[in-house]
């Protein structure tokens, strides 16, 4: 597999970007040094294609510096994101905070994202954008979160919710029922509360208990509840 690194990703833009602004500049100082007669002004000439040049030399800066952010951006985020898969809070946390510093917390960066094994244990996670983020044998215990965050989410299965216990299904997230039919060839809308309670690994109390909530909250946090919670009870 070729390895190719920032620094030949920026050459390989940026070179023929600076070939284009020295055309440019030497185009502009001719046309800029004609007299009436259209003959060249040898010191104006000289004049003009050194202000040109120099003109071309500080877009060329500002637009390589450009690419190299963009460039390196595209880079650390990632890693910044896998940093919050860790059993350590205290580096969690710290990945938190650097994300939310670079605005990636907030921006939408963790749409699509399926963290494992994330310790958010008694974490600040208010300002987090979860629109799209899947998690997978998470810690939330005691975190600051929003039932219209966790809602949002396309996966929590085997994680610890804020109040300690595990999750029970509640929110009816589209990864884990794809997961239940994909992995374990478990149709929602036919499948057993004894199956469906198996699938998250809690009681058949504690499942229906989950989807009762559901049934009676999701509507009004902006979720469309699926059709086979109005079999639920009926």
């Amino acid at each position: 597999m070729q390895f190719t690194d920032s620094k030949h990703q920026r050459r390989n833009f940026a070179n023929p970007i600076m070939g284009v602004l020295l055309i440019v500049a030497v185009v502009m100082g001719l046309v800029s040094s004609l007299d009436e007669q259209g003959q060249f002004d040898i010191r104006t000439l000289g004049m003009n294609l050194a202000t040109e040049l120099i003109g071309a030399v500080i877009t060329y800066y500002i637009i390589d510096r450009i690419v190299k952010n963009s460039i390196d951006n595209s880079e650390l985020k990632p890693q910044m994101i896998r940093r919050l898969e860790n059993p350590d809070p205290g580096i969690t946390w710290q990945a938190l905070k650097d994300l939310e510093a670079k605005g990636w917390l907030q921006d939408g960066s963790l749409y699509g994202w399926f963290l494992r094994r994330a310790n958010f244990k008694n974490a600040d996670l208010l300002a987090m954008d979860t629109n799209g983020l899947g998690m997978y044998r998470c810690n939330l215990e005691g975190a600051k979160i929003e039932e219209e965050q966790l809602a949002v989410m396309t996966d929590l299965r085997r994680t610890i919710m804020p109040d300690g216990k595990l999750y029970d299904g509640r929110y009816c997230l589209i990864g884990d029922l794809a997961w239940a039919q994909d992995r374990y060839g478990i149709d929602v809308n036919t499948a057993t509360h004894d199956e469906m309670a198996a699938f998250y690994e809690v009681p058949v109390e504690t499942y229906l208990e989950g989807q009762r909530w559901a049934k009676a909250n999701l509507e009004s946090l902006g979720v469309t509840a699926p059709d086979y919670l109005r079999k639920l009870d009926a």
